[in-house]
């Protein structure tokens, strides 16, 4: 059995301000201030509703000129909105706060040529 005891008598170096933890003098429970109430609600809830991708891709080989390849793809998406707050308001701050989701891509495309030299 080994019992090892580490004492550090040099200086405490900070760097920035401390934002946690006890005071580092005194040892007391740092005050931050008021806090605010624990849970706040948004006028409306954010809703998300289920999402939906569908994707289709297509490709082949062309006839002229001998070498020539395409691909194909087009995406769509049920949903106009994800499951995220984005914006100023992330949360509420009154009963009158509406959230705003983050918006979706509803359908892409995309078109592809491959040329293969012989």
């Amino acid at each position: 059995m080994q019992l090892e005891r580490y004492r550090q008598s040099g200086p405490s170096w900070q760097l920035a301000p401390q934002v946690y933890g006890d005071d580092a003098v005194t040892g007391a429970p740092k005050n931050f201030g008021p806090r605010p109430p624990a849970v706040r609600a948004f006028a409306r809830p954010p809703y998300a509703p289920a999402d939906l991708q569908l994707r289709f891709t297509l490709s082949g080989k062309l006839p002229y000129p001998k070498g020539l390849s395409y691909r194909a793809s087009a995406t769509f998406d049920s949903a106009a909105h994800g499951p995220y707050v984005v914006g100023p308001t992330q949360y509420a701050s009154d009963a009158t706060s509406i959230a705003a989701l983050s918006p979706q891509r509803r359908a892409s495309g995309f078109l592809g040529l491959q040329y293969v030299l012989r």
